[in-house]
């Protein structure tokens, strides 16, 4: 191989890495969400793969590899691929079922492990050859290093830019596979049995589904929409009555097919809270924020009653799927924002009535907007006299209330004042509305409260989140245990 060709295909080897490490990230996505400990499973697995690929590759260097060599690797990170795409399905499955702390690595070692070890051991066979001479071994090593590192660069751009919007992450990683196929088949015509199965698995996955489809989806619905964002992976299912929007692996929205009411209960314990405040303060105009939009039903429902609204939200195809397949409707008193929502929230000077929070799910939380800093923003935001309004999933009582206590502890030194609305009031999980203010709330808030459901307002101090240190993401995780 001519030295250029050999830069060429480190490029290539540099670029697979960061594309099947931040594209794969959505593959594990249905199952785990975006939390830390996916990043640090995808992570680790890599460097490990890595790390043991270069040891692997270095050793066969003293037996003077050639092309052959290089054509072998191509072909086993084709294949290696190529298998776990086509159970990726199944093994995303088996592994949501081992929890978010351990599934991630049982999922992300099947996936990533064997071909980031093969293309960890074809680096040190490519210097190999590359090495004109032994004084001039540094050089030509950092060049190789250079062009292989300047080839992640471009693969971790390909990867949020084009391919999991536009291509699609399973068709980008085949791609990818059908790539070293070639240059495999290319190098080493000795092959005829292994490029044959290679590429008779490209074929199996180019007609096989492209998402699981059923993995962490409500029992009697069965997904109609699938697609990725830069953000999420979208699965909008329906049941014959309802229809409901997956975000990664939680549920954010439920509207009932052909009515715009308020669909989960939730949803109307925060709508009803907030609207016993807006008429207890008696608004001339009142106005509220929310962070979070999801399919929009709490927008439509103030709105509809003449209500200003600031929504929040990061994901400009959450709010494209909001509009056309749950009836979000754009009017004057409703303005969409997109980006995240602290960042926003922080350009707002007593501006709202209350401020809405439904951008926690039950294995995710951004961090960001749940720290003292966050409230500080949320509080700043609002009128002396407003109160913000959390949707938090998870438990009054037992180890996995640990996320409630924490939220409410983080949030006192701005909102002393608390209240919590919940149905069941158990160590089970729930979607419990904690409520905050700076003053004391309204006596008509608290009587509309309790006639939907009990109130508390002692909680115990526990730890405060801030954004220097958090215990979000193992709180979050407890939720699942």
């Amino acid at each position: 191989m001519r030295r250029l060709q050999l830069e060429m295909f480190s490029f290539i080897v540099g670029m697979f890495v960061l594309v099947l490490e931040i594209a794969g990230s959505r593959l594990l996505a249905p199952a785990f969400g975006s939390t830390i400990f996916v990043w640090t499973a995808q992570i680790c697995v890599v460097l490990t793969a890595l790390s043991l690929g270069y040891m692997y590759g270095g050793k066969v260097k003293s037996n003077e590899p050639d092309t052959e060599k290089i054509s072998q690797m191509s072909i086993y990170i084709a294949i290696s691929l190529l298998i776990a795409m086509l159970l990726s399905d199944a093994m995303l499955a088996f592994s949501a079922d081992l929890g978010p702390k351990i599934g991630p690595f049982v999922f992300s070692s099947f996936l990533f492990f064997f071909p980031c070890f093969f293309a960890g051991a074809l680096t040190p066979i490519v210097l190999s050859i590359y090495l004109k001479n032994i004084s001039q071994a540094g050089q030509d090593a950092g060049r190789i290093y250079a062009i292989s590192t300047f080839g992640s660069l471009v693969g971790g751009l390909a990867s949020s830019y084009i391919i999991i919007p536009f291509i699609g992450v399973k068709a980008g990683i085949c791609a990818l596979a059908f790539l070293f196929c070639i240059i495999g088949i290319a190098l080493k015509k000795h092959l005829p049995i292994l490029a044959s199965f290679t590429l008779l698995l490209i074929i199996i996955l180019a007609i096989a589904p492209a998402h699981p489809e059923t993995v962490m989806m409500p029992r009697s619905f069965a997904a109609v929409h699938s697609f990725d964002s830069e953000y999420y992976n979208f699965r909008i299912a329906e049941n014959g009555t309802h229809r409901i929007l997956m975000l990664d692996n939680n549920l954010h929205s439920m509207q009932e097919i052909g009515n715009d009411a308020l669909s989960l209960k939730y949803a109307t314990m925060m709508a009803t809270v907030t609207e016993a405040h807006v008429d207890g303060v008696r608004a001339a105009s009142p106005k509220i924020g929310i962070i979070g939009l999801g399919g929009g039903s709490l927008a439509n429902y103030f709105t509809s009653k003449g209500i200003e609204v600031d929504a929040f939200e990061i994901d400009p195809k959450v709010f494209e799927t909001a509009v056309q397949y749950f009836g979000l409707k754009e009017k004057p008193e409703l303005n969409v924002e997109i980006g995240d929502g602290r960042a926003l929230i922080s350009k707002k000077t007593g501006e709202y009535d209350a401020l809405l929070i439904d951008a926690y799910s039950s294995t995710f939380i951004p961090a960001h907007l749940a720290s003292a800093e966050a409230f500080q923003s949320y509080k700043n935001s609002m009128k002396s006299d407003g109160i913000i309004v959390i949707n938090v999933i998870t438990s009054l009582k037992g180890k996995k209330s640990y996320f409630l206590k924490s939220i409410s502890t983080t949030m006192r030194e701005e909102c002393p004042y608390q209240i919590a609305l919940y149905q069941n009031g158990n160590e089970e999980l729930e979607n419990i509305i904690l409520v905050g203010s700076g003053k004391p709330l309204e006596e008509r808030l608290l009587e509309k409260a309790n006639s939907i459901t009990n109130v508390t307002s002692n909680w115990e101090n526990w730890d405060m989140n801030t954004d220097e240190r958090t215990t979000i993401d193992y709180a979050a995780a407890t939720l699942s245990e």
